[in-house]
């Protein structure tokens, strides 16, 4: 959509032209402007008075409004203009900002964002709540619980420090992966179903709300912090959905998997597409970032590396969930893995 703007004229010039000579008239150029688009944001979760950084397309000047809790109400956000353009706005996301479809709108017209703004309608694991059950560490210091610790690790210095987080709190994988296709609990979240281990029972990951929706109108996200002074690389991220019950109790043999390999740049997006990255050395972010998974690629099994046949996600039966750190490598050169992830969530590819 674009709207023709009649520029260097105005009402009065419109008079003198209809009254005087032609030689004494001012020109008249239309300029065509359109309606900016937003196509993806950095991360989709950011704390109130922090930047959010928003891509898209005829962005320039662009104003930016975000949803409140009371209905249909918009609150504009202040635009860091010597940090946006056409492609990229930043903006200072306002105090009483709330989850929902971010506007923004100019001369030309308006759109809103193909996604929610801080999603929480279908959050497997919320790491405020405590739904995961075991796994990973936490980042938090047990005597002050908002308060970040040093080390993660007993005598161990952290390669960068550990972020604020991006929304409440947040989980951390984190150590040296050196036994090849083994179980370490250091790099391993997990939630699960049953109510007697925080969960919300025989439950789909889909959630109610999106159980009934094909596949491919589905996505997985999450928000991650990688370092890049600890890029991550060597091997990769299982991600799996196991039935409600399961002789392992994880149900990896049951389940189809998502390999996650972001150094090869396939199988996930991220907002920026990584511009500007040298991911030669590995995969890392800049700050947190919101990683988006479609459920197709959930089409591994527990026994080859190969996809052998066409495997499907069952949504009826994906209950639980594991986030887990699984691969060979080399035993004298371990792979090394600082990742911080919050928010996973299954929610659709676009809202409508």
């Amino acid at each position: 959509m674009n709207t023709k703007i009649f520029a260097g004229m105005g009402m009065l010039s419109l008079m003198a032209l209809s009254m005087g000579s032609c030689n004494q008239a001012q020109r008249v150029e239309a300029v065509d402007i359109d309606a900016p688009v937003i196509s993806g944001m950095k991360s989709e979760f950011v704390p109130a008075g922090q930047k959010a950084v928003i891509y898209g397309s005829n962005l320039k000047n662009a104003k930016v409004e975000f949803e409140t809790q009371f209905y249909e109400e918009l609150v504009e956000a202040d635009v860091v203009a010597d940090q946006s353009n056409d492609s990229v706005i930043v903006c200072i996301v306002p105090r009483n900002a709330w989850s929902g479809r971010i506007k923004v709108s100019n001369l030309g017209g308006e759109s809103r964002s193909p996604f929610q703004f801080r999603d929480m309608r279908n959050q497997i694991i919320d790491f405020d709540k405590c739904f995961q059950t075991w796994g990973g560490y936490s980042p938090y210091d047990p005597q002050n619980g908002d308060a970040l610790v040093e080390s993660l690790v007993p005598g161990q210095k952290l390669e960068a420090p550990l972020p604020a987080g991006c929304s409440g709190k947040y989980g951390v994988l984190y150590g040296d992966y050196k036994n090849s296709w083994s179980f370490d609990s250091n790099m391993w979240l997990q939630y699960m179903s049953n109510f007697d281990e925080g969960g919300r029972g025989n439950v789909s990951v889909a959630g109610l709300h999106f159980l009934d929706r094909p596949l491919d109108e589905l996505v997985l996200k999450f928000e991650c912090y990688i370092p890049q002074e600890a890029p991550y690389k060597g091997v990769r991220t299982e991600i799996f959905c196991g039935p409600a019950k399961a002789d392992n109790k994880h149900g990896r043999e049951q389940s189809v998997i998502c390999f996650w390999e972001p150094w090869t740049g396939k199988g996930y997006s991220v907002a920026g597409n990584n511009k500007g990255k040298d991911l030669s050395k590995g995969f890392y972010t800049d700050g947190w970032e919101t990683v988006t998974i479609p459920l197709s690629e959930f089409k591994h099994n527990s026994t080859t590396d190969e996809i052998l046949h066409e495997l499907k996600m069952d949504l009826l039966t994906s209950v639980n969930f594991s986030f887990l750190q699984m691969g060979a490598v080399d035993d004298s050169n371990p792979a090394h893995v600082y990742m911080c992830v919050d928010n996973l969530r299954i929610v659709p590819a676009i809202e409508e």
